[in-house]
């Protein structure tokens, strides 16, 4: 039999009371409070919800730890709930959880509901006691088979077991006996469900239906554990909000500490869509503007093309985010491959050194390179690497370009080695002397035009001076041909920077290098 506690007459309640408080002799009282757990299941839940606040005051959690968070919270909360579910029921409940056997019932308390077993009507019942692994005692187990279900108990204390044993085994004789010897105040001492019984209920039919009793069973645990799902969700979501607030925070924090356009470019790059999107934009504004007034106050009052071609180009920077200044090279050989034959032939001088050899394309990439140090060094002077930065590259879609393109030529003029003035002509080491022709354009995506444009011819003065590191062995004769050619093809390439510096009027002041030899080869008279 089982029944709503609501539904005992109260007569009944008062008798359980009374049965409760006069434990002993032949009366059985087990408490099964799950308190404990249930109260660690709630310290859980509200360490994990502080833990969780914790962690998300850090950066953005990834993917992998999202799903960490969002299983724990799944997990946290249900096993919260149903904590939470157990000290309700517990408070409210007037008989807890409990289970009382006394000489005619096996009585099974559980908060609202009470189930009601006759110990004559068992099927069948059995114990089992339970040992460690160094033989001492754990607990008893008993098992209570009837007709309408199966009854569990765990005891564990071993005195109370046997003395349960040794009750149960007098109960199955004394019962009978009080029922052939006609004791009716045994009876209705051991049937506390006396009255309750009486309001024409008969013991197998009180109570709801056992589907009922079964589904009320399930649908507390269940309810809690969807309510509890249902929560761990919402508060993931609140929590996953929380980290993505603190995660702006912190970046839009670092970006202003730092205060450089690289650090808000790269907010903007992390939270495009963050709460201080437009905090960026507008500090990247003010960079720019104060990039543009440093960059005139350097160059003066005075205005002129190149001048209003780097404004040009911090605007569209500043307009586009593309702030990359790709500088590109484009250079063309043309010196003849037999020039000494030629210059031998025109001049009467056998010992000219060759100079192919120094005009490689890979020799030429070290000389731009130089070249795009060079401006880039001079224009950092007065405008931060993140405002405009330059590279040697090919242009991409979109971005700001330095087009270079030039050739290189034969003069058709000789140079040598001024410490060989004292020796004859035709003993002298000869070189060929080059000419560089430049074309500079710079194009700004957008403009119809060249911001812009500029030719030039470079060539080697009457007499260059150059150094170079000497041997240890001391300083030879002449300088190393690479040494020669290298110095008029910097000086060329020196010629080139210096005008796009001047055009673009900033200044690149730059030391020669310690520890080496000077030397310098000229051009001689005509009438070489």
């Amino acid at each position: 039999m089982r029944a709503l506690v609501k539904d005992l007459p109260e007569i009944t309640k008062r008798r359980l009371r009374k049965t409760l408080e006069a434990t002993g002799g032949d009366i059985f009282v087990f408490r099964h409070s799950k308190r404990g757990w249930a109260t660690v299941g709630l310290v859980a839940t509200a360490v994990w919800i502080w833990l969780a606040l914790v962690l998300a005051e850090d950066y953005r959690w990834n993917t992998e730890e999202k799903y960490w968070v969002l299983a724990v919270c799944v997990a946290a909360f249900p096993i919260g709930s149903l904590g939470l579910l157990y000290w309700v029921r517990w408070i409210r409940s007037e008989f807890q959880d409990l289970t009382l056997i006394n000489p005619l019932y096996l009585l099974r308390l559980r908060f609202h509901e009470i189930g009601a077993h006759v110990l004559l009507q068992a099927k069948d019942f059995k114990s089992h006691h339970s040992v460690g692994s160094r033989g001492e005692y754990l607990h008893t187990t008993f098992k209570f088979v009837f007709e309408d279900g199966i009854e569990t108990l765990k005891v564990k204390d071993a005195k109370v077991a046997q003395e349960l044993l040794t009750a149960l085994a007098r109960f199955a004789e004394q019962v009978p006996a009080w029922f052939r010897q006609g004791e009716s105040t045994s009876l209705y001492s051991a049937d506390v469900l006396y009255e309750f019984r009486q309001q024409e209920k008969e013991l197998s039919a009180a109570g709801p239906p056992a589907k009922v009793r079964n589904l009320r069973r399930v649908i507390a645990p269940a309810a809690g554990l969807l309510v509890g799902i249902l929560v761990g969700s919402v508060f993931f979501y609140s929590v996953d909000r929380v980290n993505d607030y603190h995660d702006d925070e912190r970046r839009w924090t670092s970006a202003s500490s730092a205060g450089t356009a690289a650090a808000f470019r790269l907010y903007k790059a992390q939270r495009p869509n963050g709460r201080h999107a437009v905090d960026a934009n507008v500090r990247l504004n003010i960079l720019y503007q104060k990039a543009v007034s440093d960059y005139r106050d350097a160059a003066g009052l005075e205005t002129s093309q190149g001048i209003e071609a780097v404004i040009k180009m911090l605007d569209y920077a500043r307009r586009t985010g593309k702030y990359n200044v790709a500088v590109s090279f484009y250079g063309t050989n043309e010196i003849p491959a037999d020039i000494e034959r030629q210059l031998s032939s025109r001049y009467g001088v056998t010992h000219l050194i060759p100079i192919h050899p120094h005009f490689t394309s890979q020799a030429n990439q070290e000389r731009e390179s130089e070249v795009v140090q060079r401006i880039s060094s001079a224009f950092r002077q007065i405008i931060p690497a993140d405002i405009l930065q330059f590279t040697k590259s090919e242009a991409a879609d979109g971005e700001i370009g330095f087009f270079v393109s030039y050739t290189i030529q034969a003069s058709g003029a000789l140079y040598y080695s001024v410490k060989e003035g004292q020796i004859p002509v035709g003993r002298r080491n000869w070189y060929t002397g080059i000419t560089f022709g430049w074309t500079f354009q710079i194009v700004v995506p957008g403009e119809d035009s060249y911001p812009l444009e500029f030719s030039l011819t470079s060539e080697p003065a009457n007499e260059i001076q150059f150094s170079y590191s000497a041997p240890s062995s001391g300083l030879p004769t002449q300088p190393p041909p690479n040494a020669v050619y290298k110095a008029m093809a910097n000086s060329a390439f020196d010629d080139l920077t210096a005008k796009v510096l001047r055009e673009l009027s900033v200044e690149n002041q730059t030391s020669p290098p310690a520890g080496v030899t000077k030397e310098r080869v000229r051009k001689p008279t005509p009438r070489v």
